[in-house]
């Protein structure tokens, strides 16, 4: 949703037709201002499956392969359905399975790195060091 409107700025996700007649008198089933924390939500939650049909209405920014590819990434680096805790892990120290750290650029910055590899060496203590490349923040 762009900014100006009745609906806050951000992504919405429904599980109607993508149609304005079949949204209209539906809340959505989540919000959030950012696309990538909608689509971790619809996955651990279930919502996504191989069967999903995705459909995406925007200003461009997204397109429907770059989402889908978004959702591919998601569900095979982050299983769905994970084996329940035994109670001795419950009362253990907590351990980190999976991580993601996910940066969202904004469309300058996106261009700067457009049609290169970035390399990042993970080896150092600064992980957000964008190797050789400086960015003027």
């Amino acid at each position: 949703m762009p900014p100006g409107r009745a609906n806050r700025s951000g992504w919405y996700l429904y599980n109607r037709a993508p149609n304005i007649e079949s949204i209209i008198s539906h809340q959505p089933l989540e919000y959030n201002r950012y696309l990538n924390k909608l689509v971790a939500w619809a996955w651990f939650n279930g919502l996504l499956t191989s069967r999903t049909r995705l459909y995406i209405k925007g200003n461009g920014i997204v397109d429907l392969p770059k989402l889908q590819e978004m959702v591919a990434d998601v569900s095979h680096h982050f299983p769905l359905r994970l084996p329940a805790p035994t109670p001795k892990a419950l009362y253990s120290p907590c351990e980190i399975r999976h991580l993601a750290i996910i940066v969202t650029w904004n469309m300058t910055r996106q261009r700067a790195f457009r049609n290169q590899v970035v390399h990042f060496d993970f080896r150092k203590l600064d992980v957000f060091s964008l190797a050789r490349i400086k960015i003027a923040w």
